[in-house]
């Protein structure tokens, strides 16, 4: 799920105290830029029309154009929220002292192109949207407006890994290193249940009564982007109703028109459909070196997946620890931080070019 969530939850001060300080040393670095395609056509046969890809970049192309780095967008995430959050610049998870960072908008986030923003096809006519039209995307946006042709890594935290893990068998030659931080491979039953929760009440709520879709999604996202434990001892019930309130504000800054694409985009993702279901097939097509980061008390991106594939692929795997849940990533960004930079360091195994 989304850091549009995971700045909706509890740790308010956790969170907005690193906005500051990232934003004050980092946003500088990179303005916001966009890829125009004009058509952007879909894995379902649908066109993108007038198509757009956000993106920003971050440190310094090396001489031999080794040391770029893929960084895509979470779920109702922008570009602007994985710099302000903390994870992109010098000494951080994306560390723009070394590597050359680009930080996409993946399409449905309200940035690049979505249906709150489409003049062709706004709002319903936008059409349905796959994990793989977004990295698609992304690698046209890597080939032919930038001209990177290998990149050193792709990284991606949540929806964002999703996309790091279809990168991995769709592109298994273009980059050395695949991270996936609480994303999966393929949704589990009880991931599904959260996606078609959201999606069904955007779809059969929000025209007749958006204020109650609003409160439904917020409620929906609160519920499970921390662990019930880490909740009921970190927020007080004396602090109850300005936690609500905070959380409602981001659901209406974002909107809901534009989760839509995206919740349909995870709701299929699955790195195996190409291999007729078989997820050792898709692990034996992985080239890269690969890390899979995860929460054990995840209660959005369930990990069980991520741990099937790495066994099968043979993947350093990291577990977060505590009750953070899918937030794991912010309340132990420091140990997530230490792990992701040392596998990026490492060389590549043998036999990787």
């Amino acid at each position: 799920m989304g850091l549009r969530f995971m700045t909706k939850s509890s740790t308010w001060t956790l969170v907005l105290a690193a906005q500051v300080i990232v934003m004050a040393s980092v946003r500088a670095d990179g303005d916001q830029q966009f890829a125009e395609f004009q058509d952007c056509p879909l894995v379902s046969g649908e066109v993108i029309r007038d198509c757009r890809l956000g993106y920003r970049t971050f440190g310094q192309l090396n001489e031999a154009r080794s040391n770029a780095l893929l960084f895509p967008s979470w779920y109702g995430g922008t570009s602007e929220d994985l710099v302000n959050f903390g994870y992109v610049g010098p000494g951080l998870v994306a560390d723009s002292a070394n590597y050359f960072v680009i930080v996409v908008d993946a399409f449905g986030n309200g940035v690049s192109s979505s249906p709150g923003n489409s003049k062709s096809q706004h709002g319903a006519a936008f059409p349905s949207l796959r994990i793989e039209d977004m990295v698609i995307a992304e690698h046209r946006l890597l080939v032919d407006i930038l001209s990177i042709n290998q990149l050193h890594a792709v990284i991606g935290i949540s929806m964002g890994g999703m996309q790091a893990l279809e990168w991995a068998v769709r592109f298994p030659d273009f980059m050395d290193k695949v991270v996936s931080i609480v994303g999966t491979p393929r949704q589990t039953s009880y991931d599904l249940l959260l996606w078609h929760a959201q999606l069904e009440t955007i779809q059969q709520v929000a025209d007749d009564d958006y204020e109650s879709a609003v409160r439904i999604i917020t409620a929906l996202g609160n519920l499970t982007i921390f662990t019930p434990s880490y909740v009921a001892g970190n927020t007080p019930t004396t602090a109850y109703n300005d936690y609500v309130q905070q959380s409602l504000e981001f659901t209406r800054r974002y909107g809901l028109e534009n989760r839509v694409p995206q919740l349909e985009a995870m709701i299929h993702h699955d790195i195996s459909a190409q291999f007729a279901g078989s997820m050792q097939l898709a692990a034996e097509a992985i080239d890269a070196d690969l890390l899979i980061v995860i929460s054990p008390e995840d209660h959005v991106v369930n990990p069980l997946p991520s741990r099937e594939l790495a066994g099968l692929a043979g993947a350093e795997l990291h577990e977060l620890p505590g009750a953070c849940g899918h937030l794991a990533t912010v309340c132990e960004k420091a140990e997530l931080t230490e792990v992701v930079l040392k596998f990026l360091a490492e060389p590549a195994p043998a036999g990787l070019d």
